[in-house]
């Protein structure tokens, strides 16, 4: 999915920088993508779903995984098995293990969460989902 419209990411970015702030320490870039998950989790799971939910950012986690390969090591998602929750885990383990890598760990959030993003608006529509 690298041919993810703009828009997606730049919403994504926004999103998470507004979370994070401009400069970040790692722990801090961790906690913002977990705010944005849970954030999205809160109003998407009463239209779609808990289910719905966690399928969705399953999708958009392996898809973000074969872009930015340094997430398939840490970032996994509560499913069915694991309480079907859609939560993130591993966030903290990516971030850390990527701390002294000039805005890798940001950027691989980024993708993870413009990749929700951009399949969340392929199943409702870029007017919902960018709104």
């Amino acid at each position: 999915m690298t041919d993810r419209s703009p828009e997606a990411l730049l919403l994504a970015q926004r999103l998470f920088l507004h979370e994070v702030g401009v400069l970040g320490a790692p722990v801090a870039l961790a906690e913002a993508a977990e705010r944005v998950n849970a954030r999205l989790r809160g109003h998407l799971a009463r239209l779609i779903g808990r289910t719905g939910y966690t399928v969705l950012v399953a999708r958009a986690v392996r898809l973000a995984q074969a872009e930015v390969p340094a997430l398939e090591a840490y970032i996994t998602v509560n499913t069915l098995d694991t309480g079907a929750d859609g939560g993130l885990r591993g966030v903290h383990d990516f971030v850390l293990a990527h701390d002294g890598e000039q805005g890798v760990a940001e950027a691989g959030l980024i993708v993870m969460l413009g990749t929700i993003i951009e399949l969340l608006s392929t199943f409702i529509g870029e007017d919902l989902a960018f709104s």
